[in-house]
């Protein structure tokens, strides 16, 4: 987390920096061919008072600058006279965008390429007395000599601005994740944590206090069970936090490998998005155990709430190649939207996740007179019968390695028992290792939602 704090700030930096130099350079060039124009109307203004009082013998004397190309034009388009070029080699300039507009309206102008120099030009011509054009010229790239000049202060600028972005983002992410690091998970309300992190731990100091209540109250296995729970959830939070925290301290040694810098980087990321996903899954228990939670119930399009979360699942499944079929007719259920979009979520995200490559999830809606089955049948890996009756268990895990390896929190199954609870449903399961699983909920159909599809149908 930190090493991503770290980058954030850092990226934002150098493409702020990045932004300014384009900027300098896309706005700086117009503005400084401007100025040069400038320049040559000055310079052309000079000259002809010089070629007024002494002719062309005047431009020969200063036609040493290289910088500037000076020409001398008559009114037909002859060149007379050129500092960079042979005069009498040189093709009619009549047509000259800065020549004709200096043969019609006194002076002109023009940015284009020259066939002399072979080379983009800058151009002012002149009109003077006697109808003679005097244009001046110079090669666009003595614009980015002049515009580099800008640009080096910037840069250097930007670079310390670079720097310092270094130094102060490893403060700042250090500073950041200070508070996350010293949370007491056992007693939250005693630590100092963020505004944005305080609903986290009213919810765990309730959760805390309820699961405490519980097993004062409760005997024999339910007793043990919760007590067990308190400690899981201490351990499942306290261990990412303690990696996190690890892997940090060790980034901010000096002498590290980059690889190995990524390696832990990674890490922390991983361990970040894993304690992300629990603290959602906390807290969604946490808000079903609430007695006084208050539940919004409506009538629940069953199976256009399941292509919505089939939708949301379908980059997943098309990592392992698993195919996702749905079948049935549209089904009313009486229930709570949120609660009932994640029963269905984690169902369908449990047979992508412990399916085997090239696999398959097939889900079925199917309703009669009395009940509504939603039915999740999966081609995966299967649960061996001993675990069956703990499955539904708060950070029950059948296999914790490969559950941590596929971001399993073990309580996805929890919530849709705890869900089914809520919506007075029932869950039927029926799995065969390594051939796969298939779990079965059975909503009860009232005479409400059974009219509401008979009306939708006739439609």
């Amino acid at each position: 987390m930190k090493k991503k704090i770290f980058t954030s700030i850092l990226v934002v930096t150098i493409i702020a920096a990045l932004t300014a130099i384009v900027s300098v350079s896309v706005l700086g060039v117009p503005f400084m061919e401007n100025e040069i124009l400038q320049e040559l109307k000055i310079e052309a203004e000079l000259i002809s008072r010089g070629v007024a009082a002494d002719g062309i013998e005047y431009l020969e004397d200063i036609a040493d600058n290289e910088e500037r190309r000076i020409t001398l034009i008559d009114e037909n388009g002859t060149v007379l006279f050129d500092s960079g070029a042979n005069a009498g080699k040189l093709d009619n300039h009549k047509n000259r965008k800065e020549v004709k507009q200096a043969i019609e309206q006194g002076y002109g102008s023009s940015i284009r390429f020259s066939d002399t120099m072979t080379v983009r030009t800058i151009n002012y011509a002149l009109r003077i007395d006697n109808n003679q054009i005097i244009r001046i010229s110079v090669a666009q790239n003595y614009v980015l000599v002049i515009l580099s000049w800008l640009i080096m202060p910037v840069c250097v600028i930007i670079s310390v601005i670079v720097l310092l972005s270094v130094v102060l983002s490893e403060v700042v992410a250090r500073r950041i994740l200070q508070p996350l690091n010293d949370l007491d998970l056992e007693h939250p309300e005693d630590s100092y944590v963020y505004e944005e992190i305080k609903p986290l731990t009213r919810k765990i100091q309730v959760q805390n206090r309820k699961l405490k209540e519980k097993i004062y109250s409760e005997l024999g296995q339910k007793q043990r069970r919760q007590s067990e729970f308190t400690a899981n959830m201490t351990h499942e939070l306290k261990t990412p936090l303690t990696s996190i925290s690890g892997f940090a301290e060790i980034l901010m040694q000096d002498d590290l490998e980059n690889s190995i810098v990524k390696d832990f980087a990674k890490s922390i990321y991983d361990e970040a998005a894993r304690l992300i996903t629990l603290i959602g899954d906390i807290i969604k228990l946490a808000e079903m155990d609430e007695k006084e939670e208050k539940y919004h119930f409506e009538n629940i399009d069953l199976i256009e709430m399941t292509k919505d979360v089939v939708k949301t699942l379908f980059a997943s499944a098309k990592k392992k190649n698993i195919d996702i079929n749905l079948e049935g007719d549209r089904a009313y259920v009486y229930g709570e939207k949120r609660i009932l979009h994640e029963m269905i979520y984690n169902l369908v995200d449990n047979a992508i996740k412990y399916n085997h490559q090239n696999g398959s999830v097939n889900i079925e809606i199917t309703k009669d007179s009395d009940n509504i089955r939603f039915a999740v049948n999966d081609t995966g890996i299967g649960i061996p019968k001993e675990e069956q009756e703990h499955i539904f268990e708060r950070f029950y895990r059948v296999d914790k390695a490969y559950s941590k390896e596929l971001g399993g929190t073990g309580l996805g199954l929890s919530i849709v028992q705890q869900g089914a609870y809520l919506h007075n449903a029932k869950i039927e399961l029926s799995s065969i290792e390594d051939e796969g699983t298939d779990i079965v909920l059975v909503f009860p159909a009232n005479e409400i939602d059974m009219r509401m599809e008979r009306e939708d149908g006739t439609r």
